[in-house]
């Protein structure tokens, strides 16, 4: 269901290259009953839900993913989010802390080997118009 999803998103017209998928999570009936009452000859109701980041245009959709279908179901902007950050935000984070000189001094300044750290960052989430990934991306780092 995973790589059926990317394929439907990265083959419609709503998609951009240049777009990263963040997460992909099945999106269970909302009708319980349907999956109470289900009979192995019913038709299926599968759906995936993947949330996609667009760096050039600092957005973050949501679309609906319709796996029995094929097809797009909706593709929706959402503002007040900070996604989880793609594999590209980490390896830039982690290049902007191993060049920070401060960090770098206070590292140096307990023996700390910059080659033995490890860091974690973690969007940080979104608490206000100031958070808005439309404006800026916000990570913490953890270190370890």
């Amino acid at each position: 269901e995973f790589n059926l999803t990317t394929r439907l998103l990265h083959a419609s017209k709503i998609f951009q290259p240049h777009m990263r998928i963040i997460t992909i999570l099945p999106q269970e009936p909302e009708d319980k009953n349907y999956v109470l009452n289900y009979k192995s000859n019913d038709p299926l109701e599968r759906r995936a839900v993947a949330t996609i980041r667009d760096p050039k245009g600092r957005t973050t959709y949501v679309a609906i993913v319709d796996l029995i279908k094929k097809s797009i179901e909706s593709f929706t902007e959402f503002n007040k989010v900070q996604p989880s950050l793609t594999f590209d935000e980490m390896i830039e984070a982690d290049d902007a802390l191993r060049s920070s000189e401060a960090l770098l001094a206070a590292f140096a300044k307990r023996n700390i080997e910059m080659d033995k750290v490890v860091f974690y960052p973690f969007a940080s989430g979104y608490r206000d118009e100031q958070d808005a990934a439309s404006k800026r991306r916000i990570f913490r780092p953890y270190a370890a």
